[in-house]
C-alpha cells in the first residue's frame, strides 16, 4: 500500500499542474510538495484512516465487496474490483478519479508486455516477439479477462485493445460503460520514469506518514 500511497503522490503532481509527463519530478522524502500533500489528506477525510489503511493478500478488494454490501456511498478503486462486488455492480456509475476535479489529465495503470533488451539470441529473441504477440492478441486477452468455471463474471480489466472491449460489452454490459468512460477523456499511460524504483524504496513511507500523521484537511 505505501506503493500506492507514493503514486498518488506523483499523480496529484501532474494533475494539480494540469501537464502530462512519462518522466515526472520525483521528490526526496524533504522536497514533498504541501500542497498536493493536503490534497491526498482531503481525500482521506472523505473516508477514515482505518478504513484506508486497510489491507489484506487474502482479499485485495475487501472495500469492494463491503460497497457491494451497500457500505458507504461511493468507493474509488481499479475497475477489476468490480468483479467482486455481486449484483450490486450492475447499478453503479462510475468515472476516472482526478485528483483535483478536472479531467485535463487521466491516468491509467497498465501491465504491459516487454521483451528484455538482454534476450539478443535469435531464436529466443524470436520466440519471445511470438509470445508477446500471443498474449496481447484479442483471442487470448478476451478469454484471459471474461469468466472462467470458478468465477462467472469477468474481472473487470481495462483492455487496451478496442476490439477486445467491443467482445466483452457483447456479452458484459459494464464493459461498454468502461469503454465510454476510457474514451471520452484522453487517457494516459501512468509512469514514473528512471529511478522511480529507489525512488519508491527511499520516499514511500515517508508520504504515508505525511499523509496519516499530520493533521486532516475537512472537504
Amino acid at each position: 500500500m505505501e506503493v500506492i500511497d507514493a503514486s498518488y503522490d506523483v499523480e496529484a503532481a501532474e494533475d494539480l499542474a494540469h501537464r502530462y509527463t512519462t518522466a515526472p519530478s520525483l521528490p526526496t522524502a524533504a522536497e514533498l510538495d504541501p500542497g498536493i500533500m493536503a490534497q491526498l489528506r482531503t481525500m482521506l477525510a472523505m473516508t477514515s484512516a482505518k478504513h484506508a489503511k486497510y489491507y489484506s493478500e487474502d482479499s485485495p478488494y475487501q472495500r469492494a465487496i463491503w460497497f457491494g454490501q451497500g457500505l458507504g456511498r461511493a468507493t474509488v478503486g481499479f475497475t477489476e474490483s468490480m468483479s467482486v462486488m455481486g449484483p450490486a455492480r450492475n447499478t453503479v456509475s462510475f468515472k476516472p478519479f482526478p485528483m483535483d476535479g478536472l479531467p485535463d489529465v487521466t491516468l491509467f495503470y497498465s501491465d504491459l508486455v516487454g521483451i528484455n533488451s538482454k534476450v539478443i539470441d535469435p531464436d529466443k529473441r524470436a520466440a519471445a516477439i511470438e509470445l508477446a504477440n500471443l498474449l496481447a492478441s484479442p483471442d487470448f486477452l478476451t478469454a484471459s479477462f471474461g469468466p472462467s468455471p470458478d468465477a462467472p463474471v469477468p474481472q473487470y480489466l481495462m483492455p487496451v485493445r478496442k476490439s477486445v472491449f467491443q467482445r466483452l460489452a457483447a456479452k458484459f454490459p459494464l464493459y461498454g460503460q468502461m469503454y465510454t468512460m476510457a474514451t471520452t477523456v484522453q487517457p494516459r499511460l501512468f509512469r514514473l520514469g528512471p529511478g522511480s524504483r529507489p525512488w519508491l524504496e527511499g520516499t514511500k513511507s515517508s508520504i504515508r506518514a505525511e499523509v496519516f500523521e499530520a493533521p486532516i484537511c475537512q472537504p
